[in-house]
């Protein structure tokens, strides 16, 4: 399955070229895996920004008359290079960037205008002059602190990349913060996302596939070209056999831990399905580290990291005392206090340095597993590594010395009594579902373009029955087993007495036949008995009765009897408002389907009403492009125009 569309890199293996070595063989560590060829470098152009990049760096290079040959080497240390003859075009493809740091090469000639013009450009990191006069460059560069140095080779450029690497990878963590209470704040976004990245996280874990094919395919879709990636793929997919070697292959320097943690920092969801296997391995692997380590601990035990986060992270870090911080990704940490402060010192630019400490309490049952890993890292330093997804309390932030905050964190355990509440608000309509369907529904609520995928896994092409397809319809061999279908289940319901919960199953499957077999009075029928089933059942379900009522309510738009539609869309709303958190999605679904009808019916005022709670929940709990959200404002917009007239 890969993970998602195949995407070209912006430098194709066509275009890699090795003859910068081969004056001296032990330029760069990585040259043997270089491969060679005659074909220049193309400068990348406009359709060429908005492509996947898998990793968390992207290195832009900005030389009116740079060597074409010069960029091989940099590939095994960032998959993504760009190339520019044009200032313009370069910073047109930096403020493009959204979720990656930003390293630029940049000619002497170049360099001086180019970063004159960086004020407003927040992805670069770091920029590098790269020319053969040293002298004439270094005064001039010397008063901006984002170039890291004028260079005359290119081995000290990828030597400082590399440094530069790591020093901002530290504080890529991705993480939320919630504020310690029993509901999700119907206004702040981290928190809806928070529970996103905890459903997700739980599905996938809960995948029992061993096949690591689809982690495979997707790595080789985004690293070709990439010898030296492609090459460590090629031996994970020989040799990788079960989770034993998870946790090897994540402290590696390759594909697996770069792809891995910016899929779970930005919630990359196709590249996380992609993974799963992987992700649980990685999981299970800890929680067997924990158990064989937990006779040679202590019953507690303090960990440390030091990192920079922006003045923004930092003020609501800051202001959270008492509330959650939840990580997205695996947590590298250490027991070593003084290590973790010199990687806080290392943090430069425009941030606050912080040392986090980690108060673990082994005597309670932990939310997720943490190990000690020190033996499977290739860094002398004493690393715990904890599973994605961890809940820290913030106990307190303070001021410490050499200009490093001190943000005290205590690992939290299962029965969190502000946690279990929140879980429970939103983990109570995915239960007693298969992962995969679980990972429909989520992706369905998000408003996810990965809701396709999930759904043709599950054999549904859309969100529900009612998006099958008329020309499905008209395929004759359907057409006679949904009849033969029909058949069975009237035959079924001879035997079944009234009150059976079988009723409501027997009646949703006759109104899903009729619905593709476009028979709308009949589909509207059964949905009704459905609906009655429900009524006369005190254990029903809150999603069984919403989605009865929802699906009601939409086969009365159908024939567009508005006035009854709007009438079930409020009794679904009602029933959901009772359980659900103010912003969640599904709520402004139904405020949107409301204000569709009231449009219908020229009630522009309630329509208008409607629909701006609706963009105003989708706004706060759907993410930017989501088309859910998408079709909510359009409909605002269309409500507005006809008020206006």
């Amino acid at each position: 399955m890969g993970c998602g569309n195949s995407v070209q890199p912006v430098v194709s293996s066509n275009a890699l070229n090795s003859s910068i070595i081969s004056n001296n063989s032990n330029a760069f560590p990585v040259s043997q895996n270089i491969p060679t060829t005659s074909h220049p470098i193309q400068a990348i152009n406009a359709n060429q920004l908005g492509r996947r990049n898998v990793e968390n760096f992207v290195l832009m290079w900005l030389d009116a008359t740079q060597n074409q040959n010069e960029l091989s080497v940099f590939r095994s240390i960032c998959n993504e290079i760009n190339l520019f003859s044009s200032i313009d075009m370069c910073l047109a493809a930096i403020a493009s960037v959204k979720n990656e740091i930003v390293f630029v090469i940049v000619s002497g000639t170049l360099g001086q205008q180019f970063v004159s013009l960086l004020r407003s450009y927040q992805q670069i990191d770091s920029v590098y002059i790269f020319c053969s006069n040293k002298q004439k460059h270094q005064q001039w560069s010397s008063k901006f602190p984002i170039i890291k140095g004028v260079f005359t080779d290119l081995k000290s450029i990828y030597t400082q990349i590399l440094s530069d690497k790591k020093r901002v990878g530290q504080s890529l963590i991705g993480f939320n913060l919630i504020r310690s209470r029993n509901t999700v704040d119907s206004k702040n976004v981290q928190e809806v996302e928070f529970m996103y990245a905890q459903l997700i996280k739980d599905a996938l874990l809960q995948l029992q596939d061993t096949d690591v094919t689809d982690m495979i395919a997707c790595s080789r879709d985004q690293y070709e070209g990439n010898t030296a990636e492609l090459n460590l793929i090629h031996e994970f997919q020989r040799n990788y056999k079960d989770s034993s070697q998870a946790i090897e292959w994540y402290t590696r320097e390759s594909f697996v831990y770069k792809m891995l943690n910016k899929a779970l920092r930005t919630m990359d969801i196709d590249v996380m399905y992609a993974f799963r296997v992987y992700i649980r391995h990685l999981h299970e692997q800890l929680n067997k580290l924990v158990i064989q380590q937990s006779a040679g601990h202590n019953s507690t035990l303090t960990l440390y990291r030091g990192q920079g986060l922006s003045k923004e992270e930092f003020k609501g870090l800051k202001s959270n005392e008492g509330g959650f911080f939840s990580v997205k990704t695996f947590l590298s940490t250490s027991s070593d206090e003084k290590t973790s402060i010199w990687f806080a010192k290392q943090c430069q630019g425009d941030v606050i340095k912080i040392l986090l400490k980690i108060y673990v309490d082994f005597r309670a049952k932990l939310n997720v597993p943490l190990a000690d890993i020190a033996s499977f890292s290739d860094y002398a330093e004493s690393e715990y590594l904890i599973s994605m997804g961890s809940i820290f309390r913030i106990d307190k932030v303070s001021e410490g010395n050499d200009g490093i905050w001190l943000v005290s964190l205590s690992l939290t355990a299962e029965g969190d009594p502000d946690l279990s509440i929140l879980n429970e608000s939103f983990k109570r309509q995915y239960r007693d579902k298969h992962p995969i369907h679980q990972l429909f529904l989520i992706t369905h609520s998000m408003g996810h373009p990965a809701v396709k995928k999930f759904g043709s896994v599950i054999g549904w092409g859309d969100y529900n029955v009612d998006a099958k397809t008329s020309a499905d319809a008209d395929n004759a061999k359907i057409r006679v087993g949904l009849q033969t279908l029909l058949e069975q289940v009237e035959k079924a319901l001879q035997h079944t007495h009234e009150g059976d919960p079988a009723l409501f199953v027997m009646f949703g499957m006759i109104t899903a036949v009729y619905v593709v077999l476009e028979e709308p009075e009949l589909a509207l029928d059964y949905n009704l008995k459905q609906l009655r089933c429900l009524l006369n059942n005190p254990q029903a379900t809150l999603e069984h009765m919403t989605t009865t009522l929802e699906g009601v309510a939409r086969k009365l738009m159908n024939k567009k009897d508005y006035s009854n539609a709007v009438r079930f869309h409020k009794l679904s709303l009602d029933q959901k408002q009772i359980k659900l958190p103010d912003n969640h999605p599904d709520i402004a679904d139904s405020y949107n389907q409301i204000a569709t009808c009231h449009y219908e019916l020229h009630q522009f005022q309630e329509a208008l009403s409607n629909a701006q709670k609706a963009v105003s929940i989708a706004r706060q709990s759907l993410p930017n492009g989501s088309t859910f959200r998408i079709d909510y404002e359009k409909n605002l917009q269309r409500i507005q125009i006809a008020l206006n007239q």
